[in-house]
């Protein structure tokens, strides 16, 4: 979640969960809590009706009711964090879920504009307080509602900072100037980021009446600079007097580059800029609008708009490729070949995705891999570097066919090949002399390989790099989510069935898992045990004996299955599909839709 969080409030907010079973207990025991500067804010304990309920999912009215009757249950704070990561900010200040909506008061996404103007009167204690600490870090004066005063018996205090307005259980008529009223919200004033009038300040930097020492922050200097090397000086200052009375952009250093990047083609601009309006609180949502305004007369993917932050021109031409209606297959200076499927598939990469991570998810979807392995991707050197991409999409077509490989081999994968093909070796002939020989393995290749083979290869390398140190047989311990068994028929008739899903829980179990259904499942014994997954095996019983069926990952903490393979990495049949999703629905585990 700290991903999502405003800067200041980074590393003062934690999030908690904790889930066990007592020996002899069939039950669950465990709960969540929010602390804020280590200090507990407040308890959500494990509530076995939530549990058995999950209102959420399947009992709206009831949740809605339960809620407003019981205490916040433990499952209530992981349901409302694993949710949060899909939802847009609108979506998030607009949920039914108060535990996502007080979260949300904390995001970096919520603009001091929008801070100021939210009605909180009516909202939880949870959203109140959430909101009021919010607005004491960016200095946003409002006035208390009354039962934020003391949070009685439902929210603890939290630690007072050193800063005399940083707890917003402090922010009262006793922390205000004696002859200073109480403000409402709608009438705030904010700190402008660049304690500048910028609306004064552009048309003076147009006109070259702003002396270089002039100003005082890192986004007016920046201002300064472009109107000194921008091609058309008007049509900045008309792009940042629009910009600056229609949002709070020009606050944020990365913004204000990305809107002086917007600037460099105003011949190219499509309508004029005087014209554009913003129509969403969120920063983001507000440039996107802005540059499809200027520069798309059709859809851009909202990954391309990356392309003004941190991309050159040629990443630029191909923002306004795709929105002039071209085919991004025609672009000049793309880093790949691209077929239909690649280009097809590149417009559908996900918004958190650089362009160049889009070029690499467009290539896995092309060969129908899971979205697990494009992720995977986007933390090697693939999305750096293009070279040999022949080559590359052979390494990415090997991880596809070898689906059950665990993704957290992939980085040391690619590294170890591109050792192999790239890096030149460096050999002492004698003491204190040492030349440059050429790499082990130029013409490497993935002709004839093996996930097992490569694994080893890789193992041996970290070896002699001293990067790892062998291990033995590794046990960890069983995750929360129970086993699962299933009856279909009747003993009368003679055809009953049973399906049983259990969890492997030794690096033992995992080698013999992957032996039998003849793929890589035994690459996840790291994983498991440092608690980043799980791995469990679906098997069939009848009267002729026991069947193993298919071998399932779950993804940690989140508790999303990922993948669900059968024998040398078949898919799961419908009937067997059937099978995970009743233990999944039973349990809480969601299912990825790309399963």
């Amino acid at each position: 979640m700290d991903q999502f969080f405003a800067e200041g409030v980074k590393g003062r907010i934690g999030l908690h969960m904790t889930s066990y079973r007592r020996p002899g207990r069939w039950d669950n025991e465990g709960r969540s809590w929010i602390t804020i500067d280590g200090n507990e804010l407040i308890n959500m304990p494990l509530d076995v009706e939530w549990a058995r309920y999950r209102v959420d999912l399947y009992q709206p009215e009831l949740g809605r009711e339960f809620e407003q009757n019981s205490r916040l249950g433990q499952n209530r704070l992981k349901a409302a964090v694993v949710a949060y990561q899909k939802l847009s900010i609108d979506d998030i200040v607009a949920s039914e879920d108060s535990v996502v909506r007080a979260l949300g008061m904390l995001d970096r996404r919520v603009g001091k504009r929008r801070l100021a103007k939210m009605e909180v009167a009516d909202q939880p204690l949870l959203v109140k307080y959430l909101y009021l600490f919010r607005c004491s870090i960016e200095g946003v004066r409002v006035t208390l509602p009354d039962d934020a005063q003391t949070l009685k018996g439902q929210l603890a205090r939290a630690h007072r900072p050193p800063s005399k307005t940083s707890d917003p259980g402090e922010l009262g008529e006793e922390d205000r100037e004696a002859d200073e009223p109480a403000v409402d919200p709608a009438d705030v004033k904010l700190a402008s980021a660049s304690k500048h009038n910028l609306a004064a300040l552009i048309p003076r930097m147009h006109s070259d009446q702003v002396e270089e020492s002039e100003p005082r922050t890192d986004v007016a200097r920046l201002l300064l600079g472009a109107f000194r090397t921008v091609p058309d000086r008007d049509a900045l200052r008309d792009l940042l007097l629009q910009v600056e009375a229609e949002t709070d952009l020009l606050e944020s250093y990365e913004y204000a580059a990305g809107i002086v990047a917007l600037a460099s083609r105003p011949d190219a601009w499509l309508r004029p800029v005087t014209t554009w309006k913003a129509k969403s609180h969120n920063d983001g949502k507000q440039f996107a609008s802005l540059a499809r305004h200027l520069y798309a007369a059709f859809e851009v993917p909202r990954f391309m708009d990356r392309v003004w932050f941190t991309g050159g021109t040629r990443e630029q031409d191909w923002f306004r490729h795709i929105g002039a209606g071209k085919n991004i297959r025609t672009s000049e200076g793309l880093p790949i070949a691209m077929n239909k499927r690649i280009a097809h598939h590149f417009l559908q990469a996900p918004d958190n995705y650089s362009v160049e991570a889009a070029f690499r998810w467009g290539q896995v979807a092309s060969l129908d891999g899971d979205p697990g392995l494009a992720d995977a991707l986007r933390e090697t050197r693939l999305v750096r570097d293009f070279r040999d991409d022949p080559f590359w999409l052979s390494v990415i077509r090997f991880f596809v066919d070898n689906p059950m490989l665990d993704r957290a081999h992939v980085n040391p994968i690619i590294d170890y090949i591109w050792n192999q093909r790239y890096e030149p070796v460096i050999v002492f002939v004698e003491r204190g002399v040492a030349e440059e020989r050429p790499p082990e393995q130029p013409n490497f290749t993935m002709r004839g390989r093996t996930a097992e083979a490569l694994l080893r290869a890789v193992d041996v390398w970290h070896g002699r790099l001293g990067r790892e140190q062998p291990g033995g047989d590794l046990r960890w311990r069983k995750s929360a989510v129970p086993d699962f068994v299933q009856q279909e028929g009747s003993a009368e008739g003679k055809e009953m069935r049973v399906w049983r899903i259990r969890e492997l829980v030794s690096s033992k179990e995992l080698v013999a898992e992957g032996r039998q259904q003849g793929h890589c499942v035994a690459s996840y014994v790291r994983s498991c045990h440092q608690g980043k997954c799980s791995i469990w095996t679906l098997e069939l019983q009848t009267f002729e004996g026991v069947e193993k069926r298919v071998t399932i990952e779950v993804g940690l903490p989140q508790g999303e299955v990922r993948q669900v393979r059968g024998a040398r990495n078949r898919r799961a049949s419908r009937e067997e599909m059937q099978v995970v999703r009743n233990w999944a629905s039973q349990n809480g585990v969601t299912v990825a839709n790309y399963v």
